[in-house]
């Protein structure tokens, strides 16, 4: 069994999703002068950012109706 796909296809997904979402927050927080601009604090609001919303999404409901 050959695993190398699967996990250079881990790897890319990871490398895409960091830049299609943590990236934009970073350049963000630097443009508007926030002090806390780091990477790691970044990726931790996209986390609760997507956590919150679909909380919200699971709460409300009928988004798509």
């Amino acid at each position: 069994m050959d695993l190398n796909f699967q996990t250079e296809s881990m790897v890319l997904f990871f490398l895409v999703l960091f830049s299609l979402t943590i990236l934009p927050v970073k350049i963000g927080a630097t443009i508007f002068g926030s002090t806390s601009n780091e990477l790691k604090l970044c990726a931790i609001s996209v986390f609760i950012g997507t956590f919150l919303s679909m909380l919200c999404l699971m709460l409300i409901g009928g988004f798509w109706v």
